[in-house]
């Protein structure tokens, strides 16, 4: 039996391992693909988000109003453009499942306002806090805290936004399901 040359054995040995060398950078090569891809998936995420995770609501009191006009809303939106068709849904401060009449806002541009109760119209107008020039107590310790109990918006790039409890980010696809 013929086991070749050593120029045989140099030259199979060499094909081998330029195979293995080739998988090995074929196997490399497709990890590094998947994960910019996942890197990708996630910057689109993020900038998806980027303005709904700028927009906050809580309860607040205002003891400087007049008594039936002491609790409201604060309404923050720390981005740099609009939100539209702002609802939100809260609740009594203290927790009885007594709920408010919506607050629903057609639009809000970027900034800081506060909508008291109104005890004809349910909620008064929506005033910039910054001129407002009220004391406002956030509202988040014990029942007070569970205040807001859901807020839904839409973003400047027209996708939808949920905040579950008022305070869980979640997007609403325009199937109606909901994708986190």
């Amino acid at each position: 039996m013929d086991w070749g040359s050593v120029a045989d054995w140099v030259g199979a040995i060499g094909g081998l391992l330029a195979v293995s060398a080739a998988v090995v950078s074929w196997w490399t090569s497709e990890k590094v693909v998947k994960l910019e891809e996942k890197r990708d998936r996630e910057r689109e995420l993020a900038a998806e988000r980027r303005q709904a995770e700028h927009v906050t609501v809580v309860g607040v009191h205002c003891p400087d109003a007049p008594h039936e006009e002491q609790y409201g809303i604060l309404v923050v939106n720390g981005s740099d453009a609009p939100i539209f068709k702002i609802c939100v849904k809260s609740q009594k401060a203290n927790n009885k499942k007594n709920l408010n009449r919506d607050l629903e806002l057609a639009v809000l541009p970027p900034g800081k306002f506060v909508i008291c109760a109104h005890p004809e119209y349910m909620w008064g107008p929506v005033i910039e806090q910054e001129t407002a020039r009220m004391r406002l107590n956030i509202m988040t310790k014990g029942n007070a805290g569970e205040m807001i109990t859901h807020v839904s918006f839409v973003d400047a790039a027209s996708r939808k936004w949920e905040l579950v409890r008022g305070r869980e980010l979640r997007s609403v696809g325009s199937s109606g399901g909901v994708a986190q």
